[in-house]
């Protein structure tokens, strides 16, 4: 939790008040930045519990989203309505929602092989084909477009101030590096966000890899936690959803363009692309890597390990991808040429 630990003892009262589920075991599960749990009783449920008061607009968007989808068949999770048929419930200022438990294992405990992984694709395709046009944000393009470098840069120097205090710490020295590298970006990517006109927005899942892929013992693969859903330019998810799913380039030092290349066609065969989809893929997420959440401030609260791993990762990735995006578009040149 943010401010307070739900105790245990707490958690199985409120289950048992709103959903009159006996619980024998709550397991805490460390699952990115949200706090989960594994609920045992007669049955094993799977809790999210928010501190935000947005985040209950999250938990119906989530709840619409699985129910399109499952409608459509694909298998993700069921949420469970209290007692009181409400989708989630509202305790001491948390807000929890409870689902099946999907027994089975997560995609990311191993080495995906080469077809697998492709499939991962097409089903990204399929679920894009799905919910495209169902969904619409009129505010969509604000972030993709609106890019304000002092007020960017602002917030960055005061974290680079900060930071610069104690630079003989190892770690620190990296937040620092970070933070100049993103001060350094800024004229650019405000150039780069000027091409975002007319690519193809999505209702997706936002952070789908095979982290958030799970098979159970008939190999069938369900998609789970939907918490970043939104609309989207469908070919961020994509490009995205490849780097977060192939072990050989999270660390932006090896990357294979001739999966890349077959990963992409494989979506591509559910759900087509514009020319400038396809072109500004690597663009996208070099933008998004850049002005998104770096995690200093829970670094400076915590100093938990995870925010800096993180904070490292998406500065590998960055460098790549800056190095390296022109190299991914020639990829797909004789394509578009051949197509349009």
């Amino acid at each position: 939790m943010k401010n307070e630990i739900l105790s245990k003892n707490d958690f199985k009262q409120i289950l048992f008040k709103y959903y009159e589920i006996k619980s024998k075991r709550i397991e805490k599960i460390d699952h990115s930045f949200t706090d989960c749990y594994i609920l045992y009783g007669d049955e094993k449920y799977f809790a999210k519990v928010f501190t935000e008061y947005n985040d209950i607009l999250k938990i119906k968007q989530e709840n619409e989203l699985l129910l399109a989808l499952k409608k459509e068949g694909f298998n993700v999770p069921s949420i469970i309505k209290t007692k009181n048929k409400n989708i989630y419930l509202t305790w001491n200022k948390h807000y929890i929602f409870l689902e099946k438990f999907i027994d089975g294992y997560s995609c990311d405990e191993i080495e995906i092989s080469e077809s697998e992984l492709l499939e991962t694709a097409k089903l990204l395709g399929k679920m894009h084909r799905t919910l495209n046009n169902r969904y619409d944000d009129i505010n969509k393009e604000v972030y993709w477009k609106s890019l304000n470098i002092d007020k960017e840069s602002r917030k960055l120097e005061k974290f680079l101030q900060y930071f610069s205090k104690f630079s003989k710490d190892t770690n620190n020295e990296l937040i620092i590096n970070s933070i100049k590298h993103r001060l350094r970006m800024l004229p650019k990517l405000k150039k780069i966000s000027t091409m975002f006109d007319d690519i193809t927005y999505v209702m997706t899942h936002g952070d789908y890899s095979k982290r958030n892929l799970l098979k159970d013992s008939s190999n069938n693969i369900y998609i789970i936690d939907f918490s970043f859903a939104g609309v989207y330019p469908a070919s961020w998810e994509l490009i995205r959803s490849y780097f977060i799913s192939t072990d050989s380039c999270k660390n932006g030092n090896v990357f294979n363009y001739e999966l890349f290349y077959k990963y992409v066609k494989s979506y591509l065969e559910e759900f087509p692309l514009n020319k400038k989809d396809i072109h500004l893929m690597p663009y996208l997420f070099l933008y998004q890597i850049i002005t998104s959440n770096y995690r200093y401030q829970e670094y400076l609260e915590t100093k938990d390990i995870k925010y800096l791993k993180f904070m490292e990762w998406k500065e590998n990735m960055s460098y790549f991808l800056e190095e390296n995006a022109s190299k991914i578009n020639n990829l797909f040149l004789s394509d578009i040429e051949k197509k349009f």
